[in-house]
């Protein structure tokens, strides 16, 4: 609880800070040339950087995963069975 004058103008400081970052992150323009395909803002106004490449994942490791999902739902449907 805020209780004494000191306290209250500390916590309007406060909110003033939040309230004039949020401002400067909302108008801030990225700077020209400096946004490459494929990359995303960050929180720092005005910088880009480059997203991660996505991983490639092999058609034999897709089809262990998928054989392995299978078999967790096949135990979980004799599990169910049994009941």
């Amino acid at each position: 609880m805020l209780t004494n004058k000191a306290d209250i103008l500390n916590a309007l400081d406060a909110e003033i800070r939040q309230l004039q970052l949020a401002r400067e992150l909302l108008s801030a323009e990225p700077k020209a040339g400096k946004r490459a395909t494929g990359s995303v803002m960050r929180n720092d106004p005005g910088v880009w950087t480059a997203r991660r490449k996505r991983r490639r994942m092999s058609a034999e490791a897709r089809a262990r995963i998928a054989a392995s999902q299978k078999k967790r739902w096949a135990a979980l449907k004799s599990a169910r069975n049994k009941k």
